[in-house]
């Protein structure tokens, strides 16, 4: 028997015993033997990953950084690690980490509200060998990313460096002809 129908049992039980016999609707969400789980709001509530050697553009040694140690929650990405989580694949030894973290879909529009995405780490096989699932948001102005640790070597990754690959071609001539 599941702890919903324990509860909507006792309340069937008790519910000559409340006062005017009203009915009362509730939904108890248990997540451990901790406490109940609370929805935070990930826009008003989250903390900030703004470290430069988290940016997609640095290739700079070691390479050894990842989010093992990261308490799960709402994350957005600033200053010098970019303003969103990368959305496109990145190579590896990026983002100060040998398997770098990239956003494998579209950022949510505000309408959408929360919506679940799939984080992909590149790695000696390609773009989304590994992968784990987070929630984002988009609170207008920036995003925010529910983020749980990773494995060793894996980082989530910020988008700055970012930019689209420009081949510019120099013609030289002699104005002397």
């Amino acid at each position: 028997m599941t702890v919903t129908s324990l509860a909507e049992q006792k309340l069937n039980t008790n519910k000559d015993k409340i006062p005017h016999k009203k009915e009362y609707n509730f939904v108890i969400t248990l997540t451990n033997w901790y406490g109940f789980l609370l929805e935070v709001d990930g826009c008003t509530n989250y903390s900030v990953l703004s470290e430069a050697d988290r940016a997609q553009g640095n290739t700079e040694p070691p390479h050894a950084r990842d989010d093992n140690s990261l308490v799960t929650g709402w994350y957005r990405f600033q200053g010098a690690a970019g303003d969103q989580m990368l959305d496109k694949c990145v190579l590896m030894y990026r983002c100060g980490s040998k398997f770098p973290g990239w956003l494998n879909g579209a950022h949510p529009t505000v309408a959408e509200g929360v919506v679940t995405r799939k984080v992909c780490y590149s790695d000696y096989n390609g773009c989304c060998w590994l992968s784990n699932i987070i929630k984002v948001k988009n609170c207008s102005s920036y995003y925010v990313y529910e983020l749980q640790r990773t494995f060793s070597y894996r980082r989530y990754c910020g988008n700055v460096g970012a930019s689209k690959l420009h081949l510019s071609v120099v013609l030289i001539a002699d104005l002397n002809d």
